[in-house]
């Protein structure tokens, strides 16, 4: 649950104390090496549009190990809810998951 405190004071920086402010930060360091794997994983294994049941199934794990409910939507999409303790805004994140076919010139293809 602590990678989930990351990603909010991201997007919310003002409603952290200093103190946790401070917290956070050693988290992010600490969470490098977890989200350079995330990304090598998801490079040596890329998926074209609406093909990545692989990365699907990877990212569902992921964010369950975090402690939310993530489930599966359409053939190869991700939904996951974060439920606040209190009332306020709500938003939205989104993002593409997707591979674009392209052939690597500065450096060798992943095996």
């Amino acid at each position: 649950m602590k990678s989930l405190k990351v990603r909010v004071l991201i997007l919310y920086p003002h409603f952290f104390s200093g103190r946790v402010v401070m917290e956070i930060k050693k988290l992010i360091v600490n969470g490098t090496e977890e989200l350079i794997s995330l990304y090598k994983d998801f490079h040596a294994h890329p998926e074209l549009g609406f093909q990545e049941f692989r990365t699907q199934k990877v990212i569902i794990k992921y964010l369950t190990q975090l402690g939310l409910h993530a489930q599966r939507i359409a053939s190869t999409g991700v939904f996951a809810t974060l439920q606040g303790r209190q009332s306020g805004p709500t938003i939205l994140l989104r993002t593409d998951m997707d591979a674009i076919p392209v052939t690597e010139k500065n450096r060798p293809a992943p095996p």
